[in-house]
């Protein structure tokens, strides 16, 4: 006797199958899913971090202050950014892969998710975020410094220095960390897209 049952989620359960006086468990082939994929995102975790950590290896260990140009400042703090959006949000998904749910309760298919002051979602969100809109932000200023660069090198010389770069960056942190931590404190709305 086979009875196969499938819910919305696409999960196959096999209940009250018996062979021979032998009962077979329930299977589901989305365990099987979430352990490939928070694996994937394991592997490509260490890649990230190793990468962002040897690009500011090059550029503030092994290359000389007199040869660092703007554009190397700018490529730096864009590698801090990642690193550090990467080392705090980033282990929250592969946590939940392997558990097969979110640590600290956040699931997507309550009604309100948000509601409740659950610190793992909002700090997932709190440092997903913060990496976007600083990491766009950064581009920008990159993009801004090259086009000044070009077009008006002389220019470009007088206005551009390291510690301006460095105070533009920093500015660009805090911003988008206000920005961030304003749902924290109930200003603001964030909700769970797989609600809407």
């Amino acid at each position: 006797h086979y009875f196969i049952q499938s819910n919305l989620s696409s999960q196959v359960k096999m209940v009250n199958c018996s062979m021979a006086n032998s009962t077979i468990h329930p299977i589901n082939p989305a365990k099987h899913i979430n352990f490939a994929s928070g694996l994937t995102l394991l592997i490509v975790y260490v890649l990230v971090l190793s990468l962002n950590v040897l690009i500011i290896f090059v550029i503030f260990g092994v290359k000389h202050k007199s040869l660092r140009w703007s554009l190397d400042y700018l490529v730096s703090f864009l590698a801090i950014t990642d690193l550090i959006s990467t080392l705090v949000g980033v282990p929250l998904p592969i946590i939940a892969y392997f558990q097969g749910y979110w640590p600290g309760g956040c699931s997507a298919g309550a009604s309100d998710s948000f509601s409740t002051f659950n610190v793992t979602c909002k700090l997932f969100y709190l440092f997903l975020t913060w990496g976007r809109l600083s990491t766009m932000f950064i581009i920008t200023v990159m993009c801004m410094e090259r086009f000044l660069a070009i077009t008006r090198p002389f220019v470009h010389r007088e206005l551009i220095t390291a510690g301006r770069l460095r105070k533009t960056v920093y500015g660009i942190w805090t911003l988008m960390l206000i920005y961030c931590v304003l749902p924290l404190f109930n200003i603001g709305h964030v909700s769970n897209a797989m609600n809407r």
